[in-house]
């Protein structure tokens, strides 16, 4: 498996802590696609942030990749998330000055790949998610479905083994929706990432192999026994 989670807490402290997530335990496969699913507030988007090592859990065990996040070190944080993560969030965070393979390019900056070598992987990427023609473009002129599938080209810059997604839906019609839950299951399917989505949208879910339920912090149903 790339993804073990064992008895997850995530508490945010103040006055008044409030407990994110509570025992939550799964696992991910090579090449799943797993959606994570439930009301707002349910923990979902706490446990995509402590998957990618952007939130630490106040208690339990994230293995991702086989790296302990429980007690890695900064610089084994940051190596995950340059070669074995990749993030795609609801918002595109594209660099408008930037034309859309600069912005793809970005992705692999600190891997230590030289620029050539970034500009040919970049096109190659934007080639595999459909929108090779629009590299010289600037995101301006892009649709929201067309920005989501530069933001995919982008998380796949490091060649990552695990893909998470937050809303990657949230901002798309229904057509542009279906174009990228195909570009995700195209890549999954043709060798590469796991890919994990948090989503309120059924066609997501549907679209995943199985659907991970939370309420209030808790996994209701989803993790095979």
């Amino acid at each position: 498996m790339i993804i073990s989670v064992r008895d997850l807490h995530v508490t945010y402290e103040g006055p008044v802590p409030v407990q994110a997530v509570r025992g939550v335990t799964f696992h991910v496969e090579e090449g799943e696609f797993v959606s994570i699913v439930g009301p707002s507030g349910s923990g979902k988007s706490s446990i995509l942030y402590a998957l990618g090592a952007l939130l630490p859990q106040s208690a339990g065990q994230v293995m991702v990749g086989g790296v302990n996040l429980s007690n890695s070190s900064e610089s084994a944080r940051n190596e995950l998330r340059a070669h074995t993560i990749g993030f795609v969030f609801q918002e595109f965070h594209l660099l408008a000055r930037m034309s859309v393979l600069e912005n793809v390019a970005m992705g692999s900056l600190y891997t230590g790949v030289r620029p050539r070598k970034r500009e040919e992987l970049a096109l190659r990427l934007l080639d595999s998610v459909g929108i090779g023609q629009l590299a010289d473009a600037t995101p301006q002129r892009l649709s929201g479905g067309e920005k989501q599938r530069t933001a995919i080209a982008r998380a796949l810059m490091g060649s990552p083994r695990v893909l998470l997604c937050d809303e990657p839906s949230g901002n798309l019609d229904r057509e542009s929706t279906h174009n990228v839950i195909q570009v995700l299951n195209d890549i999954r399917l043709e060798g590469g990432p796991a890919v994990v989505v948090v989503t309120h949208d059924p066609e997501v879910q549907a679209a995943s192999d199985r659907a991970l339920t939370l309420r209030d912090g808790v996994l209701m149903r989803g993790e095979p026994q």
